[in-house]
């Protein structure tokens, strides 16, 4: 039986927030939809994204994701089920 890959769970903002997932995930999507940089901490990973870029990657294995913003954004995680 083929998985399919389905969004699991979001969260949007326009500030600095720390999210604890229920569960853990290796999929992670941020999108920048405001007007100035954000930086983000997962998997033990630190990293840029400048406004109107989105990062959708899979990363090593997290439960918090950590954004570090003034503007608007958007974040969610998926899995294989």
């Amino acid at each position: 039986m083929t998985k399919k890959v389905v969004v699991q769970d979001g969260f949007y903002g326009s500030a600095s927030v720390t999210k604890t997932f229920p569960k853990s995930y290796e999929m992670l999507v941020v999108a920048n939809t405001g007007s100035a940089a954000l930086t983000f901490e997962v998997g033990g990973i630190k990293l840029e994204l400048a406004p109107g870029y989105k990062f959708d990657e899979r990363v090593e294995t997290f439960n918090v994701v950590k954004i570090t913003a003034t503007d608007s954004f958007l974040c969610y995680v998926r899995d294989e089920v």
